[in-house]
């Protein structure tokens, strides 16, 4: 019975992520099929409010993915089980058609390499009340505190969990630490330098991926 209820709520579980019908079913047969575990190096990713769209490639051959908003980056080495492969589909969020797309509930980060070097430049971004590398460096002393920061756009992607993410460097690190993530509701673009107010949280863990043991949230941009 116990078996029965949850396998009921992974079915709800993917109709309310929106997968396209009979995904469910097809997941069912093929789960215990080696062939259906495709991995490689990550391509290109897109992001929409409903989906993660994510081109995978290995030596063989290069497939695109769909799946629940999940953090996946450029470069990383992932894997995936192939869910129901869609033809010619169009995706109305991205104006985009794609000839062949998979549709997984399961994607698996298993190597990331993080860029050793900020991609901001010491000293070109003027100091604000705090610096990123305050904010590692006294992580414990300002959960839960505000800090002002001034720095670089490096990523932006919007309308993920209905905020934007920012992804925020400028010129300083500590221990190695140089780039910050930040939510927040306003609307900036990439490659823009913005002052920020924002809310310090450690150990923070949304689940698909979104783990941070410190992260800026609810963030306004100041000017």
């Amino acid at each position: 019975m116990k078996r029965t209820i949850t396998a009921l709520l992974f079915l709800l579980s993917l109709s309310a992520l929106g997968f396209p019908p009979g995904y469910a079913t097809q997941v069912a047969k093929i789960k215990d099929d080696p062939k259906a575990l495709f991995s490689g190096t990550v391509q290109e990713v897109k992001m929409t409010k409903t989906y993660t769209y994510v081109q995978v490639k290995n030596k063989n051959s290069s497939a695109w993915v769909a799946t629940s908003p999940t953090k996946v980056l450029k470069g990383d080495k992932v894997e995936f089980l192939k869910g129901q492969e869609m033809k010619d589909f169009h995706s109305k969020a991205l104006d985009r058609k794609f000839p062949s797309i998979y549709f997984t509930s399961y994607i698996k980060v298993l190597d990331r390499k993080i860029s050793e070097k900020s991609a901001v430049k010491k000293g070109s971004v003027k100091k604000s009340k705090h610096t990123i590398s305050d904010i590692f460096k006294n992580a414990k002393s300002l959960d839960k505190k505000n800090v002002v920061i001034r720095a670089k756009v490096v990523k932006y992607l919007p309308g993920i969990m209905k905020k934007n993410w920012l992804h925020v460097q400028d010129g300083t690190d500590y221990e190695g630490k140089f780039d910050l993530v930040i939510t927040t509701n306003d609307v900036v673009k990439e490659g823009q330098i913005v002052e920020l107010k924002a809310t310090v949280a450690l150990d923070k863990d949304f689940g698909h991926g979104y783990k941070y043991p410190i992260l800026l949230e609810n963030a306004k941009v100041i000017k």
